[in-house]
């Protein structure tokens, strides 16, 4: 998508500039940064542009790339998120609902049955939130650190981008 492309180059603009501000020490473009992930441009619409590649490639983790026992634990939880059967019939673990058990082991976040936009949209909120931190001056900050998310998304866009790439034959 046009708007994936777009909000990479926006993306890749930061990272040359926090990349700069790593080798130099000075303070990473905390403010430009917020600006871009909470914005109106392409960076600001990334969760919405990445959730609209969705119906266009497959769940996040196709089930070709799971090992057996991971073929089964999944199969286990139920599609809705723990709403369903075993919920509402009262089975409970220690006051927690089944999944909310299961998924603080397996993380729901690596369900294969997860959009394939799942990634990309956490680690982009991940990123501006880390930003928001450093602009009220938490110093775990760092351009360095900051960096790290920005790559990170990076790389999860890059992997979106190859999904449709790959779907679109």
């Amino acid at each position: 998508s046009e708007e994936l492309l777009s909000a990479r180059a926006e993306l890749e603009g930061l990272i040359e500039r926090t990349r700069l501000s790593a080798s130099t020490g000075s303070a990473p473009p905390l403010a430009e940064m917020r600006a871009r992930f909470r914005g109106s441009g392409p960076l600001g619409r990334l969760r919405a542009s990445a959730q609209a590649a969705d119906p266009l490639v497959a769940p996040a983790g196709a089930a070709e790339d799971l090992e057996d026992w991971e073929r089964v634990a999944w199969a286990s939880i139920e599609a809705d998120g723990g709403t369903g059967s075993r919920a509402e019939a009262g089975a409970t673990l220690r006051g927690v609902r089944p999944n909310a058990a299961l998924c603080a082991v397996f993380s729901c976040y690596n369900d294969p049955n997860s959009a394939a936009s799942t990634d990309l949209v956490l680690s982009a909120k991940l990123a501006a939130d880390g930003v928001d931190l450093g602009l009220r001056g938490d110093k775990r900050i760092t351009a360095e650190s900051i960096l790290f998310n920005l790559e990170d998304v990076e790389e999860k866009l890059d992997a979106l981008l190859e999904r449709m790439r790959a779907a679109a034959g």
